[in-house]
């Protein structure tokens, strides 16, 4: 079960990529003018909307398993006559 501070931090880590991502490839896409040769570094842009919106999706999914894993099953204990 999550604690209220760790609902919280992961609504905050939602919200922020969810308004960092759109953000970050509006300024990508703004800056991409189709010139390859000036330096203007959109290419840098286009790479980290990339990794702000798929490294929130890693970290979600990662979150996610830890939630749903499943307890591994105890082996019984061996009966007293070895059967």
């Amino acid at each position: 079960m999550e604690t209220p501070s760790e609902l919280a931090l992961a609504v905050l880590g939602s919200v922020a990529a969810g308004i960092l991502t759109p953000v970050t490839i509006a300024i990508a896409a703004r800056g991409f003018d189709m010139d390859t040769l000036t330096g203007t570094g959109h290419g840098v842009r286009q790479r980290i909307s990339q990794a702000v919106g798929f490294g929130w999706y890693a970290v979600f999914a990662t979150r996610l398993l830890r939630m749903t894993a499943v307890a591994p099953t105890p082996v019984p204990p061996a009966s007293p006559t070895g059967r």
